[in-house]
């Protein structure tokens, strides 16, 4: 079998190649470029500069950052996945909300207590 009977197909910023006749250099090097891309975020290579800003917003990028990595060790996949639909994502994203409304609340009733009220100093 010989490269022009052979079938591609590759999607990054291109359109699906998905016949011989479309075979060509420009292929060839889109398909490299598309390897290349692929395997620096395969192997969490440094991808971006971002300037410092301040300490809180430093240390909410490093925690970004921080999550994505423990979400790729601990599930084997990322946000760019593609096998949820819009609905599955907004299920996660309610699933997390909620979550976050739980903890909010134990945080409240550690600092009011249970009943709610706001402990007054003495004066």
């Amino acid at each position: 079998m010989t490269k022009n009977n052979e079938v591609y197909n590759v999607t990054h910023n291109f359109e699906a190649i998905i016949s011989p006749a479309f075979y060509s250099k420009e292929y060839e090097a889109a398909k490299v470029t598309y390897e290349s891309t692929k395997a620096k975020y395969e192997t969490n290579q440094q991808t971006r500069t971002i300037a410092k800003t301040d300490s809180i917003v430093d240390s909410v990028i490093d925690k970004f950052v921080s999550r994505a990595k423990f979400g790729k060790n601990k599930y084997g996949t990322d946000l760019d996945r593609q096998d949820l639909s819009v609905v599955e994502w907004l299920d996660h994203a309610i699933e997390e909300h909620m979550d976050a409304i739980l903890y909010l609340n134990k945080l409240k009733e550690i600092i009011v207590g249970k009943d709610g009220k706001i402990q007054k100093p003495n004066s």
